[in-house]
């Protein structure tokens, strides 16, 4: 006798496909890439913009195009409003706790005395070392790209930054500053967001997997040429 079966695939839905693909794909490698930034320490924060530039208030991460479908998504599905709206309010106070730093940091005696004294050392040495970089034109700006390292826990910069070889010798004397009581603001913005950010990219692949099973729809698109094997 044949076996009956009765969990039959559910119908393929477009509108669920679209969610999926064009809405929580998104967001989940956002945050995978927001997550892998602040484990890290790194804010990618910008003292230009005074804001993070690769951690982002989550309708960011997913194409404006694809913005009529993820309104659909929260219409459908409002719980995610309220976890949406408390990261978003997060990220502004990590950013607004690092602006808080920069001002002081800039402002403060300590940073410009190592900075000084640090380029003077740099100096010295492209003296005798002409291969070194000429940071004369950017004296001005240097306290500033300084205290944006500090904040983004920058550690070594790439060799084609034309600061790389003063922040490599200036980084050990001027990253002493970072013990200083007035980091503690950003540190605790910072580990509220990393729990918030897993919390959220834990709730999205769960929903995910549900709508896949729901609708018999694969977590991601099939390229067409696997379908022709």
């Amino acid at each position: 006798m044949v076996r009956k079966v009765t969990n039959q695939p559910k119908k393929h839905s477009q509108r669920v496909a679209a969610w999926i693909y064009a809405v929580i794909n998104p967001m989940i490698e956002g945050l995978q890439r927001e997550l892998d930034f602040l484990e890290r320490g790194n804010l990618t924060w910008r003292y230009l913009s005074q804001r993070c530039e690769f951690i982002r208030p989550i309708q960011e991460y997913v194409d404006s195009t694809q913005w009529p479908n993820y309104f659909d998504f929260l219409v459908e599905n409002p719980e995610f409003k309220k976890h949406f709206q408390a990261h978003d309010d997060n990220l502004n106070a990590l950013n607004n706790a690092a602006s808080a730093l920069f001002s002081w940091l800039v402002s403060s005696g300590f940073l410009e005395e190592r900075t000084r004294s640090s380029l003077e050392a740099y100096e010295s040495r492209r003296a005798v070392d002409p291969r070194l970089a000429d940071l004369g034109h950017m004296k001005s700006e240097l306290p500033k790209l300084v205290a944006e390292y500090l904040i983004n826990k920058i550690e070594t910069l790439p060799d084609h930054y034309v600061a790389s070889k003063f922040w490599e010798d200036a980084s050990s004397n001027i990253r002493e500053l970072r013990n200083q009581n007035n980091f503690q603001p950003l540190r605790d913005a910072q580990a509220k967001l990393v729990n918030l950010s897993v919390l959220l990219k834990t709730s999205l692949e769960d929903f995910r997997l549900g709508m896949s099973r729901k609708f018999d729809l694969p977590a991601a698109p099939i390229p067409d040429y696997l379908l022709k094997r």
